[in-house]
């Protein structure tokens, strides 16, 4: 699932919003935070 999000991201992106289950939040967030094409920010750090 992760890499199907890497490969349809470009540079040209400014923001995406991905929106997965209780079992894949964790595995994600850690992926998002060992990759430095991604910043990672919480839905629940926006409000």
């Amino acid at each position: 699932m992760y890499a199907n999000i890497q490969n349809q991201v470009n540079n040209k992106d400014k923001n995406i919003v991905i929106i997965v289950g209780a079992g894949h939040a964790a595995m994600f967030e850690e992926f998002i935070k060992l990759d430095n094409m991604f910043n990672l920010i919480k839905v629940d750090e926006l409000f």
